[in-house]
C-alpha cells in the first residue's frame, strides 16, 4: 500500500501571512528597545548605592512608618541595579520622606457597623538626593486601595497593598526630570 503525501497551498500562503505578522511585530519591539525604552526604572547616572530613611509618620496609625520604608527598600532592592545600604553618608541617592495622610474609607457596611467594602487612601511626601548629581528634589505620592472582608480581605491587606504600590511609584519617579530637578523640600 502506497501513501502519497500531497501538500496543500493553502495552509503555506497562511503562515507566510503569520510569518510577515510576527516580521512587522518584531521590528516594532527592535525599535522601541531602540529608543530607549526599558523594562525597568532608569537610575540617574552615576547612582550605584541608594539609602532609604525611616519615614516620619504624621498620622495617628502606629508602625506604618516601618511597614512603608521596608517596602520601599524592598522595591528599589528588587526593581533596581542599585545597592540598598544602610548608611546614608555611603549612598549615592537618598530617600527620605513622610506619610503625611492615612485614612480608611468606608464605603459599605452592614447592621452593627459592620464593614464589608472599604478603601485605603495614603499619602506621602518623598524626597530624593542625588547626591551624584547635587540635586534634590520632593514629590508627593497617594494611593488608594479597596478591599472587600467579604472576599476575605482586611484593612492591613490594603495597607500592605497601597505599601507596595506607593513603594513602586517611588522608585519609578527616579525616572522624571533628573538630573535637572530644581531643588526643593517637602511643605
Amino acid at each position: 500500500m502506497k501513501t502519497e503525501l500531497t501538500i496543500d497551498p493553502a495552509p503555506r500562503r497562511r503562515r507566510s501571512a503569520s510569518d510577515a505578522t510576527l516580521l512587522v511585530l518584531f521590528a516594532a519591539v527592535l525599535s522601541l528597545v531602540s529608543c530607549g525604552y526599558s523594562a525597568g526604572p532608569l537610575v540617574p547616572e552615576g547612582v550605584r548605592t541608594v539609602a532609604v530613611l525611616i519615614f516620619e509618620n504624621d498620622t495617628f496609625r502606629r508602625e506604618i512608618e516601618v511597614e512603608l520604608t521596608r517596602a520601599v527598600a524592598e522595591e528599589f532592592h528588587a526593581r533596581t541595579n542599585l545597592r540598598v545600604v544602610g548608611d546614608p553618608a555611603a549612598a549615592d541617592l537618598v530617600v527620605r520622606g513622610r506619610i503625611s495622610s492615612f485614612s480608611e474609607r468606608v464605603l459599605a457596611d452592614r447592621e452593627h457597623n459592620e464593614v464589608t467594602e472599604s478603601s485605603v487612601v495614603v499619602e506621602i511626601v518623598v524626597v530624593l538626593e542625588n547626591r551624584v548629581a547635587g540635586t534634590t528634589r520632593s514629590v508627593t505620592l497617594s494611593v488608594r486601595e479597596p478591599y472587600s472582608t467579604i472576599k476575605g480581605q482586611t484593612l492591613a491587606s490594603a495597607r500592605a497593598e497601597a505599601f507596595e504600590n506607593l513603594a513602586e511609584k517611588v522608585v519609578y519617579s527616579l525616572e522624571n526630570d533628573w538630573p535637572d530637578a530644581p531643588d526643593r523640600e517637602p511643605s
